[in-house]
């Protein structure tokens, strides 16, 4: 896992002037990413820049990497898993010359092209630059798990790992930064910001599989890879074959995703996905080191947060090098200034802030973790899947009874789960922001009134209920590709952290797609595969367990130990109390100080917005 900035230059120009300073104070910006070495290539159309967090083949895969047989040059950040036949394929062409993976996409890219990427498993983003052609490729994975930005100007395009890095570098070569109206509605409609809009004015986000192409005369073509098909033969597996398969393709999965020349550990929540992950691992790796995070001072409240005792009780089952961290809000306060700037791009998912400590806390034993995202949208863990499931089950009623069945199916539904997921929950909570108080007046010239106007507020998809392939795709492309991926990745790389998501593996992508609905969902309970698997593995009532989420104590803390950091960001003082946001801010603090509402998730949000306001000095693109 690495960063990666750098320049290109367009339609026979040289590249601007100061193009290595500003190309070095992109990767000086990008140093958590790749602690272990940095490196940068020149050449008279390309400025290439990366920093390295070194996992596989520590002493040959050195970057950028250049070409033995022409004149390419790829800068890369990512891993690629079971790539041995394709490995002996272009050896067989000509040697390699390390063991990198590094090198495989490269040769890989020059024999066939981006049409070659669909041979590939893994994660990565990269830029590839053919100086003889003066083209320059930019591509990322088509989950959407590595990211990668960009920006095009007259005679240059400037590219990075992060949106951060990229704005060091376009301010190094005199640019101002300006926020985008569209990217700040999009925040407050979805609660992160949608590729190809992103908080900067001017600058790009790659979406999950896209394909850039610029050409010597300026020329940018995109295409987007879509996410692998489904398994063909899965709909038609007897049930009994089901299990074993699943067993199978998840195992391969976590096996050839602990390979690494590194130690690789697990970050353990006691909940589903990352439990079903320890049992398969456990096997093949012993001393498997474990990471576990918890909140104290939650008292009462305690059984809604915090898994750890499930964590323990798991690591202790499988005997595990099990490492527990327990956080107080005095400790979180101290570090706030610290989280808001890791996660990047506005997001206003808090479990950015307990991920952000456990992978510092990890950072002291591993260099790469295994983690459980992806369960929910692949295996149905979601709320909206069981009304989806109760729906179907319902389909065959008269319609006199069918409507107040609906009715009381779907609110118990729901009282089962206040709303289905983080993502829901995240809507549900920037609602009241967008509904009531987004206007005009927050931007300059009306701009607010034409970004506003495709963005929705986060709903469930309006998708049939027996169209599950539909479900997945919004699953897949919208909250997990927009918000958790990117959580994950920019949080766990603050702290040289290689986050690998063995249930986002191209195998297993395609496993589930092809599974039918009644191995994820059956009689109100989610994920029936894997809890199936799980039982075989683990005691009873670990499988067993209800969805919870990583839920973060943010009401409480926001009226006690985080109270006096919360009043300051929204304050008199704050880059908001000029906006008509400020007064919001100001209500929804004295309502939450008062008890009267919880407003956590949208003063968390607003602290967000005001980091950018500041960084941005209110600049506001027209």
């Amino acid at each position: 896992m690495c960063g990666l900035a750098g320049l290109f230059a367009l339609r026979g120009a040289a590249l601007p002037e100061g193009a290595r300073d500003a190309v070095s104070a992109g990767l000086a910006a990008l140093a958590h990413r790749g602690p272990d070495d940095c490196r940068i290539h020149e050449s008279a159309v390309a400025m290439l820049g990366h920093r390295r967090l070194a996992i596989l083949d520590l002493a040959g895969g050195l970057q950028p990497f250049e070409s033995r047989v022409d004149a390419s040059v790829i800068a890369y950040n990512g891993e690629l898993y079971g790539f041995d036949d394709v490995r002996t394929r272009l050896a067989a062409q000509s040697p390699m010359a390390t063991r990198s993976d590094t090198e495989v996409m490269l040769r890989q890219l020059i024999a066939r092209g981006d049409a070659g990427l669909d041979e590939l498993n893994g994660m990565y983003a990269f830029a590839f630059v053919d100086v003889a052609k003066r083209e320059l490729v930019l591509a990322i994975d088509p989950v959407g798990i590595k990211p990668l930005y960009y920006a095009v100007r007259e005679h240059w395009v400037a590219f990075a790992s992060e949106l951060g890095s990229l704005a060091v570098l376009l301010r190094q070569l005199g640019e101002m930064t300006v926020l985008s109206a569209a990217g700040i509605a999009n925040f407050f409609a979805r609660g992160w910001i949608d590729a190809p809009r992103c908080m900067l004015d001017g600058v790009t986000k790659l979406r999950a599989g896209e394909v850039v192409r610029v050409r010597p005369d300026g020329t940018v073509r995109s295409r987007v890879r879509p996410l692998p098909e489904a398994e063909p033969d899965v709909a038609t597996l007897e049930d009994l074959a089901v299990p074993a398969r699943a067993r199978d393709v998840l195992t391969r999965a976590v096996h050839d995703q602990l390979i690494a020349d590194v130690p690789v550990g697990l970050f353990l929540s006691g909940g589903l996905d990352s439990s079903l992950l320890l049992a398969l691992a456990a096997g093949q790796q012993p001393d498997l080191r474990t990471f576990s995070v918890g909140f104290r001072e939650l008292e009462s409240d305690a059984h809604l947060y915090d898994e750890t005792e499930r964590s323990r009780r798991m690591a202790a089952h499988f005997r595990t090098d099990h490492h527990e961290l327990q956080l107080t809000g005095e400790g979180v306060m101290a570090r706030l200034d610290e989280i808001v700037p890791a996660v990047d791009e506005p997001l206003a998912d808090p479990a950015a802030i307990p991920l952000y400590f456990l992978s510092e806390f990890a950072a002291r034993h591993v260099k790469a973790a295994l983690t459980g995202d992806g369960g929910d949208e692949l295996f149905g863990g979601y709320q909206h899947h069981r009304v989806r499931q109760i729906k179907g089950a319902l389909h065959g009623m008269p319609g006199f009874l069918r409507a107040p069945a609906v009715g009381s199916a779907l609110l118990a539904a729901r009282a089962a789960s206040l709303i289905g997921g983080p993502a829901a929950r995240i809507g549900a909570g920037l609602r009241l922001i967008a509904e009531r108080r987004i206007s005009p007046a927050l931007f300059d010239s009306g701009a607010a009134a034409r970004a506003l106007g495709p963005v929705q507020l986060a709903e469930e998809p309006d998708l049939a209920w027996d169209d599950s392939d539909a479900v997945f795709l919004a699953d897949m492309t919208g909250p997990l590709a927009g918000g958790m991926l990117q959580k994950t990745d920019r949080i766990t790389m603050r702290h040289g952290i290689e986050a690998r998501v063995p249930l986002l593996d191209d195998r297993v992508v395609r496993f589930a797609r092809g599974l039918p609905w009644r191995w994820k969902v059956r009689n109100g309970t989610t994920k029936i595969l894997l809890r199936e698997l799980l039982a075989e593995l683990v005691p009873a009532e670990i499988a067993r367990a209800p969805k919870r989420g990583f839920r973060v104590p943010l009401g409480s803390w926001f009226r006690g130990p985080l109270n006096t950091w919360i009043s300051d960001r929204l304050g008199a003082r704050s880059a908001l109390a000029a906006t008509p946001l400020g007064a919001l801010a100001r209500e929804l603090l004295r309502d939450h100080a008062q008890g009267s509402a919880d407003h956590g998730q949208r003063l968390w949000a607003l602290a967000i917005l005001e980091w950018w306001l500041r960084l941005a000095d209110g600049r506001i693109a027209r």
